[in-house]
């Protein structure tokens, strides 16, 4: 490849306008941060169409369906086939699109959030693309599958979830046999659950955080301390329950000129009774203290970086049982502004965190003082390798 031509690189992304964070916002993020020398095009969900009006931010409505439906699922390939064999029918038209639009040259093809059933569902896909299109052009794609779901089994090759592991091995050894296909994790673990699943010969390459800038600058604030208490769509698993009793307990500490900040996104979950009586106890200490500030709704990707960079903490109070083995983008976007974090422990975020050489805290509970593990973070190489400019890797990749 010429390094110095444009990289033609077609993100597959079916839930892009159609579900949760994979929106107009967040696309158009990756655009903005993606350097000169890319020539990007994305295919995503048909809902994009109507609910963006922007026309230039080289979207194709493409795919249908809810992309994350077999989510916590019982059940294997077989008992979904129809739902996977159609997702694999919008694969192989958007593949046939990519080599339509540029007809010359490699294209990179990205597949940035794949679980069993997608990953069954492309591997399907190309089977079907080689057969009809032939070995020439479909040896023109280059995929990048990103594995970001727990396997089943953990870093050392235990035993997690039979079924699931079944479903990942059956899935990802058909993508790992694929020519023109490689395979990268999210994280370290998952680079070792990964191997061990796949009886690779090696734990699988980590490709760096994607939902970085170029590069981040962690900001060196000067002041009273300053706590992200909650940032996110609102989930009983995230602890938002806890969080009125949460906020009592930090503001007995916090000195005046500090600041609590609470960001989320309600959805379907406000209807829950509980979740309204926790949003109207903490409307109600908002309202008696300045020093709290809410933060109602959708928050761009630029303005939670803005949010990073002016607090001191970022408090992660997440189910530890549920999030034994699952990941969490915004502990690597606190580990790239190198804030403290605060997380439960026996869990992937605390395992990360020292894997990261970040800063950060155990909770103890509601209403308990944290335990400091880190006060000064220490990156490691693990946290280079993760934190490394994302479009800098890729072209090394391909290149």
């Amino acid at each position: 490849m010429n390094p110095l031509a444009s990289l033609q690189v077609a993100v597959l992304d079916p839930a892009l306008g159609g579900a949760g964070v994979h929106n107009a916002g967040f696309w158009a993020t990756v655009q903005s941060r993606s350097p000169a020398g890319f020539d990007l095009r994305a295919w995503g969900h048909r809902a994009f169409a109507s609910s963006n009006a922007t026309p230039d931010l080289r979207v194709v409505p493409h795919f249908e369906g809810a992309f994350f439906a077999l989510t916590g699922q019982p059940g294997g390939a077989a008992d979904h086939w129809h739902w996977i064999r159609a997702l694999a029918q919008r694969y192989g038209t958007a593949l046939a699109h990519s080599v339509s639009h540029w007809p010359h040259g490699p294209v990179v093809v990205l597949h940035h959030t794949l679980s069993w059933e997608h990953a069954t569902a492309l591997g399907l896909a190309l089977s079907q693309f080689e057969q009809h299109a032939g070995s020439d052009v479909a040896g023109r794609l280059r995929h990048l599958a990103f594995l970001m779901y727990s396997p089943g089994v953990d870093e050392h090759g235990g035993l997690v979830d039979a079924g699931r592991s079944l479903n990942f091995r059956l899935a990802f050894r058909t993508l790992q046999n694929r020519p023109h296909v490689r395979l990268f994790a999210s994280c370290r673990e998952y680079s070792a659950a990964y191997g061990h699943l796949l009886q690779a010969p090696a734990p699988l390459p980590v490709h760096p955080c994607f939902l970085l800038p170029q590069a981040v600058t962690p900001a060196r604030r000067i002041g009273p301390r300053r706590v992200l208490l909650y940032v996110g769509q609102v989930k009983l698993a995230k602890g938002f329950l806890d969080l009125p009793a949460r906020l009592r307990w930090q503001l007995q500490t916090l000195p005046p000129g500090g600041l609590i900040t609470m960001q989320w996104v309600a959805d379907g979950a406000q209807a829950h009774p509980d979740v309204m009586q926790a949003i109207d106890d903490i409307r109600g200490l908002a309202q008696a203290d300045s020093r709290v500030r809410l933060i109602e709704g959708f928050v761009g990707d630029d303005e939670l970086h803005r949010l990073l960079a002016d607090h001191d903490e970022l408090h992660l109070n997440y189910d530890a049982q549920q999030y034994a083995h699952k990941t969490s983008g915004l502990l690597w976007l606190a580990a790239a502004h190198q804030v403290m974090a605060v997380v439960p422990p026996h869990s992937w975020l605390a395992r990360e965190a020292l894997q990261l050489g970040m800063s950060h805290a155990l909770d103890a509970g509601p209403q308990r003082p944290m335990r400091v593990v880190q006060q000064q973070p220490q990156p490691t190489a693990y946290h280079q390798e993760l934190m490394a400019p994302f479009w800098d890797w890729m072209r090394g990749v391909v290149g």
